[in-house]
């Protein structure tokens, strides 16, 4: 857990360059993945890769957000994502990409 003073005291953050407390970025991407791997449950995921990390913008306590993610290629064991997060204004605060590995053996007995 990150106990730095600008995600855990409101005095210290109101003197920074941000004028509040930060959300701790490490809670906001594990928010983002779930979120788009929610979609993917019936799927038996072998592996993710997060790629080309980048935190743009801050998100504070109280912002509401969302993700978004648009599908780059699909193959029968790989997808890969490019995954935005935003606030609800519009302002996105986070971009990467999703790599999500299948694992095939196991999704062979999966038909219905």
């Amino acid at each position: 857990m990150n106990t730095h003073p600008m995600h855990t005291d409101y005095d210290f953050a109101v003197q920074s360059r941000f004028e509040k407390p930060l959300v701790v970025s490490p809670f906001l991407l594990s928010c983002i993945v779930a979120a788009v791997t929610n979609d993917l449950r019936q799927l038996p995921i072998a592996r993710i890769e997060i790629r080309s990390l980048s935190f743009i913008k801050p998100v504070h306590p109280g912002d509401t957000i969302s993700a978004r993610s648009v599908i780059e290629s699909a193959e029968p064991t790989q997808y890969v994502f490019a995954v935005t997060g935003a606030k609800t204004n519009g302002t996105e605060f986070v971009r990467f990409r999703l790599l999500v590995k299948v694992d095939d053996e196991s999704r062979e007995g999966m038909s219905s």
